[in-house]
């Protein structure tokens, strides 16, 4: 836990799908606290980082850039959300879903809104576009479908584990008020 700021994360899931570029999520409960005395928390939310790195040829493999990778913060709404838009897309071959965050999360000093955005031509494509910097996840069919599987176990069990943290922690703070 940071002196500075009193939070820590506890990482919930993790999963990447590695082709040209990596597109990696990576769930955690965030908690913070009001004082290092404090035996509970006083606050608790899920944090989602949405990391899209791109990949680096060489002889028909690829590694990727994670130091310039774009990252975007979501939570487990925003990832849902993100869920339906794509059974949207997978259906109907079109979605005009767009998620917008705040800048603050990448290593790039561009001050640009990122926007994260599907399409499909062919194969499905997740866009995530920052200021002059846009990049892309291309999914096959199958591959797409898996994507889906995976954000709804993700949405699923952050969503429980945060509720299992807050119960634990609402008891701690009961305990200690009585």
């Amino acid at each position: 836990m940071s002196q500075n700021n009193l939070q820590t994360n506890f990482r919930v899931a993790q999963k990447a799908f590695k082709a040209k570029n990596m597109l990696s999520i990576e769930s955690n409960i965030q908690a913070s606290k009001k004082s290092f005395e404090m035996n509970h928390y006083s606050f608790l939310e899920n944090i989602i980082y949405f990391k899209l790195a791109n990949g680096i040829g060489d002889n028909g493999r690829f590694t990727y850039d994670t130091k310039n990778q774009i990252v975007m913060q979501l939570n487990s709404n925003d990832l849902r959300s993100l869920m339906y838009a794509c059974k949207e897309l997978y259906q109907n071959k079109v979605s005009n879903f767009k998620l917008f965050t705040q800048p603050g999360l990448s290593n790039n000093t561009q001050t640009a809104k990122k926007i994260l955005s599907l399409a499909y031509q062919d194969v499905y494509f997740l866009n995530i576009d920052f200021g002059n910097v846009k990049s892309s996840f291309i999914f096959d069919k199958y591959l797409f479908l898996s994507f889906i599987d995976s954000l709804k176990i993700i949405c699923d069990e952050t969503e429980k584990i945060l509720y299992n943290y807050q119960r634990k922690n609402d008891y701690k703070m009961k305990t200690v008020n009585t």
